[in-house]
């Protein structure tokens, strides 16, 4: 396989610009009624683990961007194997510390639960966000499968070799 990353670019594409997109609605499009506090410590613990998850899918973005034209096997082994950690660590981020049923989205949501619609609709455009980063996460996760499998296939002993 001359190039594995390139069956990952597409989704990842997609997992920069959910996670872009849900930066911009946890940061910019926070309601500001003028009576409810948004610098309490739930939203800012949001900020963060969302900045987190940004900073990790960047760098993943970083490894699987270049194309691996030419080049040793051993280095696409090596830049597979770094985007495939850098998944699972987005991953954990996601699902666990963001959407976890103890998760940073869910103290938001208790938080400002009773605040009224406009925090409602928020919310719920955040929440919207993380499951489009999750499903982001699913594609490149299944992804990593068939490159996983077609590295496998070009650096299999040939009959002859063995």
């Amino acid at each position: 396989m001359r190039d594995p990353l390139a069956l990952l670019r597409p989704a990842c594409g997609h997992l920069v610009q959910a996670t872009d997109a849900l930066c911009m609605t946890v940061t910019e499009d926070l309601p500001d009624d003028g009576i409810h506090r948004t610098d309490l410590k739930p939203f800012a613990d949001l900020q963060e683990g969302v900045d987190d998850l940004v900073d990790c899918v960047a760098e993943l973005y970083a490894v699987v961007g270049p194309r691996l034209d030419g080049g040793s096997s051993a280095s696409a082994v090596d830049a597979v194997s770094r985007s495939h950690a850098l998944v699972i660590t987005a991953s954990r981020l996601l699902r666990e510390e963001l959407m976890g049923v103890e998760g940073r989205y869910h103290r938001v949501v208790q938080a400002s639960g009773s605040w009224g619609g406009r925090w409602r609709t928020w919310s719920r455009v955040v929440l919207t966000g993380l499951v489009e980063c999750r499903d982001g996460l699913g594609s490149l996760e299944s992804a990593l499968q068939g490159v996983w499998s077609a590295l496998a296939t070009t650096r299999a002993p040939k009959e002859n070799e063995r």
